[in-house]
């Protein structure tokens, strides 16, 4: 059973991290979902513009999109930017959904310290895949009760 209210550091491999509970939860959900897109790579330009406009609804500077080949790696988000690899399918809009919901959480409500893959980037991640018609709210609920994962609904782009 995973303990959701574990919050301490943990030194990994001699680096100080945040537990991050809910990250396999949210991998193993998103495999039901982003699958069936994964390998229908996005043009560059719709991604970029999908992440400006999302920036822009939420408030916040966009980020630029880096482009890196990278093994086993889909995607990431730095502090600067979020980068896609297009060698391991992460050229996708499910990818950069993905992407954009950390950059987000981050920028919104990084002052609260919260883990990674926690209750606010699932909500903001819930939003974003609705928002951008990749897979509706009330399916993402229904897998979130299935996996276990826990979504904080109260964040909008209005919202702080």
């Amino acid at each position: 059973m995973i303990d959701r209210r574990l919050t301490q550091q943990q030194r990994i491999k001699g680096k100080e991290i945040k537990a991050d509970p809910q990250r396999h939860l949210i991998y193993s959900m998103e495999r039901t979902f982003v699958g069936s897109v994964v390998g229908s790579g996005t043009r560059l330009q719709v991604l970029e513009d999908v992440v400006a406009h999302a920036c822009r609804e939420w408030r916040v500077p966009a980020p630029t999109i880096g482009v890196e080949k990278r093994k086993r790696v889909y995607g990431a988000c730095t502090e600067s930017e979020i980068r896609l690899n297009p060698d391991y399918d992460g050229m996708t809009m499910g990818v950069v959904l993905h992407e954009l919901a950390h950059w987000i959480t981050d920028r919104k409500y990084g002052h609260l310290d919260l883990e990674d893959h926690g209750e606010y980037f699932a909500g903001v991640y819930r939003y974003l895949l609705d928002r951008y018609n990749f897979f509706p709210s009330i399916a993402f609920d229904a897998l979130a009760k299935q996996f276990g994962v826990m979504a904080y609904h109260g964040v909008i782009p209005s919202g702080d």
